[in-house]
């Protein structure tokens, strides 16, 4: 097995500063991931979702490389992450959006499959705990640059795009941190 590639220009020191931020705020966002697995899409991101000419509802699923089976928070919290997200992973300014998440959680509870309570309480953490798995994944690829694609045009330095996706990924956990209750409060109520 080769060893991996430290192709990275990134100071490694602003990298590690950035990781050992998301592994702070790891021990405290309280995700736990609960049984039963069930089958799942697995990247739920909006682009993968392919809706009707009118817009108004979803017809079917694209790249489906990632069906299996996984904890529901997981899979719901990387639809949030993704469908909440209104700017996308390429800004280190990442916001959750509220009323986002109220018309999709409602929409997505009214034909849900029917959840336990530990699922039910699992969701809204599982939206920190994605945002923040992928932030830790972006870090690392921001010194081994092998798993992620950067654009070289936009970030010509190397690990410079990966960078700042972690940077945004962690500002979009700690905004779905801000807003944990309120998202709670529209479950309780769906």
């Amino acid at each position: 097995m080769r060893p991996p590639r430290w192709a990275s220009s990134t100071p490694c020191g602003e990298v590690a500063e950035l990781g050992a931020e998301i592994l702070g705020r790891w021990s405290e966002c309280g995700a736990a991931v609960e049984r039963p697995f069930r089958f799942s899409h697995g990247d739920l991101k909006i682009s993968n979702v392919r809706f009707a000419e009118d817009r108004e509802r979803a017809v079917s699923l694209i790249d489906l490389d990632t069906l299996g089976q996984m904890p529901i928070v997981c899979e719901m919290g990387d639809a949030w992450r993704s469908w909440c997200n209104p700017l996308g992973e390429d800004t280190d300014a990442c916001t959750f959006d509220l009323d986002l998440f109220t018309a999709s959680a409602r929409a997505w509870l009214s034909t849900a499959p029917p959840l336990s309570d530990a699922e039910r309480r699992g969701l809204v953490p599982g939206i920190e705990r994605i945002c923040l798995e992928l932030a830790a994944r972006f870090c690392a690829d921001a010194v081994r640059n092998v798993y992620f694609r950067e654009d070289r045009e936009a970030f010509p330095e190397v690990g410079t795009h990966n960078l700042l996706r972690a940077r945004g990924q962690l500002a979009l956990a700690k905004s779905a941190r801000g807003v944990r209750g309120e998202c709670e409060a529209v479950l309780a109520s769906a």
